[in-house]
C-alpha cells in the first residue's frame, strides 16, 4: 500500500489491479477478502481498483467515489478446445468502462459498454478458435449483459441507468 500511496501523493492517477483466481463456488458472488484489498487500496490513494480472475463479469461498486470493478471477466482465460469447451455464454461477455475524473482527481462519470469474444454470444461459437477477439454486444445481448450487470451492482448500491446499448453509473 506505501506504493499506492506515495504514487498519489506525488500526483499520479494510481489503477490498482488485481488478477487472481480465488473466487466463490458461485461465479457471480464477489469474495470478501476481494473488497477488503479493494477498499484498502482506495484508502492508500488508488483513483480505482479493478480486478479479473473470476471468469464472469462482477458487479461495480463505488467507494469513496472511487469505482471498483470486481471482476471484468477473463478473456483469456479460455484454453483451446481439444482440451475444454467453454460453452456459458456469461464467460465470453464483460463490459468495458470509460471512467471520467475532473481536475480535482474526483470521479465525474462512468459509462459502460458491453462485449463479447467472437460474434453474438448466442451460442453459435462455442469452440476458442473461433472466438478470439472481443467485439461491441449489441441488440439483446448488449442488454441481457447490462441488466445482468446492473442488477448485481444494485446489491453494492451502485445505480446504473441503461439506455441505448450502454450503461451509465448514476452518482
Amino acid at each position: 500500500m506505501s506504493e499506492i500511496r506515495s504514487a498519489a501523493k506525488d500526483g499520479y492517477l494510481v489503477i490498482a489491479y488485481l488478477h487472481h483466481h480465488h473466487w466463490a463456488s458461485d461465479w457471480y458472488e464477489v469474495s470478501s477478502w476481494v473488497g477488503d484489498v479493494a477498499k484498502a487500496c482506495i484508502a492508500a490513494g488508488a483513483a480505482m481498483f479493478v480486478s479479473h480472475g473470476a471468469p464472469v463479469l462482477q458487479p461495480v461498486e463505488i467507494y469513496r467515489n472511487r469505482p471498483i470493478f470486481y471482476s471484468l471477466g477473463n478473456f483469456i482465460f479460455h484454453v483451446k478446445s481439444e482440451k475444454s469447451q467453454w460453452t456459458a455464454a456469461e464467460i465470453w461477455e464483460s463490459v468495458i468502462g470509460l471512467c471520467a475524473f475532473n481536475e480535482a482527481g474526483e470521479l465525474t462519470a462512468i459509462d459502460f459498454h458491453p462485449v463479447v469474444i467472437g460474434a453474438s454470444s448466442s451460442g453459435q461459437h462455442t469452440m476458442l478458435e473461433e472466438r478470439l477477439m472481443p467485439h461491441l454486444a449489441q441488440g439483446a445481448d448488449a442488454d441481457r449483459i447490462l441488466k445482468r450487470f446492473q442488477e448485481q451492482s444494485i446489491s453494492f448500491g451502485s445505480k446504473l441507468a441503461i439506455k441505448d446499448g450502454t450503461a451509465q453509473i448514476i452518482l
